[in-house]
């Protein structure tokens, strides 16, 4: 999507922005941006804002004083110009199972509390509790089905065994599914796992057994590199949230890239995810390493912690090099409107 060229028709998100703002009718000043703020923080994207923003600036700048107008351009072309992923990117966990405490310090030192529940045998439906202290429940279910995903037996690798038992989820390609937004289908997304949540959590982890253990020349479709911009080839774990576009947390194209395996010798890991930007109800998993046998399960992680109280608000080392381009364009653009009012200035006195 490319902001660098000013039209006479409103982009798209200046839509957004005029819903955002109903409430207040033209001419647009400052009085509309003031009332319209509670509206525009809760249900509009920063991405529509501050493509609206700027639209508004454009057309409509001359209600604000110029020192106001510079400062909110540079907020909506910083804001332009930064992915939305990276304001609120969920932060995934990949580890060796003696290391799940870092998962569980992680929560604990935002004042929220783990809770977990051993996966028993023959049992789809596990109790936690949720982010207002009220019991709740996950159902989980095979992806591809839809039907209760019902474990059974158990995983040992080395020292370590999975402290619960499992579900088998080896991954088989076809029919791909998951493409969401006009993205690709994912080979192997049919094969996975969903949890579903009767009341939204942010916090969430479990067990994974023999991951990494072959396969690690698999081509991704072409399609499938591009629309998500994973490496070509590998055995991956993928994960998506409430439906959404789906990520690639863990890679292996070796056996030490399973964090057990390369502390231990032990293929086991823990796969968590924590979400401080917000709230999920489902989370599907699943895995790619086609001809690999695969589980997931042993004991469930379940957390809500504060808003904000961890990553997924932080930028990305891309997002902070787009914001500064950013900036030095707004700055750009102050100094020619700077110059050319000196020079304006100056040649009505020569007159």
């Amino acid at each position: 999507m490319s902001h660098g060229q000013v039209t006479t028709t409103p982009p798209p998100a200046l839509h957004f922005f005029t819903l955002c703002t109903a409430q207040s009718s033209p001419p647009f000043d400052k009085r509309l941006i003031l009332r319209s703020a509670t509206a525009w923080n809760v249900i509009c994207s920063p991405l529509s804002r501050a493509s609206g923003l700027y639209w508004l600036l454009l057309r409509r700048g001359n209600v604000l004083s110029p020192s106001l107008k510079w400062k909110a351009k540079t907020l909506g072309l910083a804001m332009l110009l930064t992915p939305i992923s990276a304001l609120s990117a969920p932060v995934i966990y990949n580890l060796s199972l003696p290391n799940i405490s870092v998962f569980d310090n992680a929560i604990t030192s935002t004042g929220a509390a783990v809770f977990t529940a051993p996966v028993s045998a023959g049992q789809h439906v596990y109790t936690y509790i949720d982010a207002n202290g009220n019991p709740a429940t996950v159902t989980v279910t095979y992806t591809g089905s839809g039907s209760p995903a019902v474990p059974g037996g158990t995983y040992s690798s080395g020292a370590f065994s999975l402290s619960g038992a499992v579900w088998n989820i080896s991954p088989f390609a076809s029919p791909a599914g998951g493409g969401v937004g006009g993205k690709a289908d994912i080979p192997g997304y049919n094969s996975g796992l969903t949890f579903t949540f009767s009341s939204p959590v942010n916090a969430f982890g479990f067990e994974i057994g023999d991951w990494a253990t072959c396969c690690y020349g698999n081509v991704r479709p072409a399609a499938v590199q591009s629309d998500y911009g994973v490496p070509a080839t590998g055995s991956g774990l993928w994960i998506a949230f409430d439906g959404g576009a789906a990520t690639l947390p863990a890679n292996a194209l070796n056996a030490t890239d399973n964090p057990g395996f390369a502390s231990s010798g032990s293929f086991t890991n823990f796969i968590g995810a924590i979400d401080s930007s917000g709230f999920f109800s489902k989370v599907t998993f699943w895995g790619d390493g086609f001809g690999e046998y695969l589980v997931a399960g042993g004991t469930l992680r379940f957390a809500s912690v504060p808003k904000g109280s961890i990553g997924g608000t932080v930028p990305e080392p891309a997002t902070l090099a787009l914001l500064g381009v950013g900036l030095v364009v707004a700055a750009v653009t102050r100094r020619r409107h700077h110059t050319a009012h000196k020079e304006g200035r100056s040649s009505h006195v020569l007159v």
